[in-house]
């Protein structure tokens, strides 16, 4: 995302609705892999997911979904 439209809510909202559309089909769990040197989308996915595992190079999230 470009710097400008950072802290907008733009994320959260992108990732609250791609966590509404999963449930809906029937998904239990989102993962998401994001390159370590990537701080903002780092603290947007911790924000709302857990932390799974960690690399030197990338942190992998993942997310429970209730139904």
């Amino acid at each position: 995302m470009l710097p400008q439209m950072q802290g907008k809510g733009i994320g959260k909202a992108v990732l609250g609705l791609l966590a509404e559309l999963a449930k809906a089909i029937g998904l239990t769990r989102l993962f998401a892999r994001v390159v370590r040197s990537n701080t903002p989308s780092v603290s947007l996915f911790s924000a709302f997911f857990d932390v799974e595992s960690e690399t030197e190079d990338a942190v992998l999230f993942s997310l429970l979904l209730y139904r």
